[in-house]
């Protein structure tokens, strides 16, 4: 049995046929599909130089032919494809793990942010305390200048009166002295001597007022100088206050963010993990539909390398398989690649082929899937709009639709309205699309 593949990428079977054919062989497993399969157009077909066969024999030798494929497909095989599978499985795993770790570490962070807020609600309580104490000695101290002055100004203006009513009583007789040849009567040296007395009475009041006075005016200085002080303190506890306030803020804002951050971080692992399991699911289901089936080997697609032409003009910003997302502080698996592009670019396909879905699919956007009759499977997500149906024949001219908006950006960088999420799968399993385009 010899295979050969023609230009036209159609695999043909020859046939070379013996006399002994073998007896009895078994049918195989249904649902096994063979493409390129001859159709014979009468009930006998010629040989080259070996006269004319039975259907029946033809039916014999193409069930051992399945029966041969079966073997080829067994376990044995399939082996390889496993182990790969499972690898990604661990990978995928490893994935977990590092965002357990990663939540482990919001969660740790948020009972610190927790113990921080409690500690700053504290020192803000005594703060405030202590404001209010230093406000009321102000105040007290105020009252208590505001009385002292009173009592200074009263002093004062009782010593001005004193020294008044000095000057006005005959000062001359306590400045040179009594002299009582000066006088002639009794009444007059009574006179005499109750004046000397008056004068030196109010002389001495009038400096015990003034030594007050002075006394008053040094304490009045005092009390002001503490009020300052206290004042001064005051805005000290005012600013802590405030600095206390905007840590407190701070560590709300954060608390606040590193909670947003969690969800957001649990919603999108679980948004990928579904998203992705999702998608192979639908691509598994739409492979038993689809009008071309896969025979391609293993890491190759029936075609070329470096043969299709680019699905829209762009800068690649989401390389296929594993890629560290730093903000998050870990690796996620791409099955595709992002292509960022113009705003409003149209997406054609990289071949001509039949589209098997087209519509909404989870974080994907809106989606087109085409079926390739050489046997894979092309997906373009994230469009804005979708311009072709569910069975439309397309040709590598007809617009799919146009790029849209990044919904699977991880990374503050990436993003942004016009980018297209482009997968090529060889069947379920997804290949890196970078090798096969130009």
């Amino acid at each position: 049995m010899v295979f050969r593949r023609s230009s036209g990428l159609r695999v043909r079977r020859v046939f070379h046929l013996h006399d002994s054919i073998p007896g009895e062989i078994s049918q195989p497993r249904m649902g096994m599909a063979v493409r390129g399969l001859a159709c014979f157009p009468g009930p006998v077909l010629r040989s080259s130089g070996l006269g004319f066969i039975s259907m029946e024999r033809i039916s014999l030798i193409f069930s051992l032919f399945l029966a041969l494929s079966a073997v080829f497909w067994s376990p044995v095989f399939s082996q390889k494809k496993s182990d790969k599978h499972a690898g990604k499985l661990k990978l995928v795993q490893a994935q977990i793990e590092a965002k357990k770790k990663e939540l482990e570490k919001y969660i740790s962070r948020q009972e610190e942010l927790n113990v921080q807020m409690k500690s700053l609600k504290r020192s803000e309580a005594q703060t405030s305390s202590k404001k209010g104490t230093l406000e009321n000695n102000i105040r007290s101290t105020q009252s208590e200048i505001s009385g002292v002055r009173t009592r200074y100004e009263a002093l004062k203006n009782v010593y001005n009166s004193i020294l008044k009513d000095l000057k006005n009583k005959t000062a001359s007789l306590y400045l040179s002295g009594f002299n009582s040849s000066d006088y002639y009567g009794k009444n007059d040296l009574i006179n005499g001597i109750v004046t000397r007395n008056l004068i030196i009475n109010k002389s001495i009041f009038a400096k015990t007022v003034d030594s007050r006075t002075e006394k008053t005016g040094r304490d009045i200085k005092k009390l002001s100088a503490r009020k300052e002080e206290i004042i001064r303190e005051k805005k000290l506890v005012e600013g802590r206050l405030r600095k206390n306030k905007l840590a407190y803020n701070s560590a709300k804002k954060e608390m606040a963010l590193t909670r947003k951050k969690y969800r957001k971080l649990e919603e999108e692992l679980a948004g990928l993990k579904a998203s992705a399991q999702d998608l192979t699911k639908l691509v598994k289901k739409l492979e038993k539909q689809a009008p071309y089936k896969s025979a391609a080997p293993k890491n190759d697609i029936g075609i070329r390398r470096k043969s299709l032409p680019w699905p829209v003009e762009g800068t690649v910003i989401g390389r296929f398989g594993k890629e560290y997302i730093g903000e998050l502080k870990t690796w996620i698996v791409r099955d595709g690649i992002r292509i960022k592009a113009a705003e409003g670019a149209a997406v054609y396909p990289v071949l001509g082929g039949k589209v098997i879905y087209s519509g909404a699919f989870r974080n994907y956007g809106n989606v087109v899937i085409l079926s390739h009759k050489e046997g894979f499977f092309t997906t373009y997500g994230l469009l804005s709009r979708i311009d072709v149906g569910n069975g439309d024949n397309v040709g590598a001219d007809t617009p799919l639709g146009v790029v849209g908006e990044d919904l699977q950006a991880l990374k503050s960088s990436e993003g942004g309205k016009s980018v297209l999420y482009f997968e090529i799968r060889d069947g379920s399993e997804a290949v890196d699309p970078s090798a096969w385009l130009k």
